[in-house]
C-alpha cells in the first residue's frame, strides 16, 4: 500500500506472508518445524524529501516465524534510518 501523504512525504506499508515449498529435513530438523509457512514480514517505509538534493526514508520491518522453525524461534524487529544528499 503507497500512501503519498504530500509533495515531499510518503507512506508505504507492506505484509508478506513467506511460505517454504517444502519442510525442511537433514541437518535442518534441529531448528526446523514441521509446517509450510515461513513465517510473516510487515514493513512500514516513511519517505521524504527535505530539500532538492536532501532526502531520506524511515524504514521498520517486523518479522514473525511460522511453522517452518520450532515453536521457540525468535522473530525480529529492524529500524533503519537514512538520508540521501545527491550532487
Amino acid at each position: 500500500l503507497d500512501i503519498r501523504l504530500s509533495q515531499k512525504l510518503g507512506l508505504r506499508l507492506a505484509a508478506h506472508r513467506l511460505a517454504a515449498p517444502q519442510a525442511a529435513s537433514g541437518s535442518w530438523s534441529r531448528i526446523s518445524g514441521l509446517g509450510h509457512v515461513r513465517g510473516n514480514l510487515f514493513s512500514a517505509r516513511l519517505e521524504f524529501v527535505l530539500s532538492g538534493r536532501l532526502k531520506g526514508h524511515l524504514l521498520y520491518e517486523s518479522f514473525r516465524p511460522g511453522s517452518f522453525y520450532v515453536p521457540s524461534a525468535d522473530g525480529y524487529s529492524f529500524l533503519r534510518f537514512e538520508l540521501l544528499w545527491g550532487f
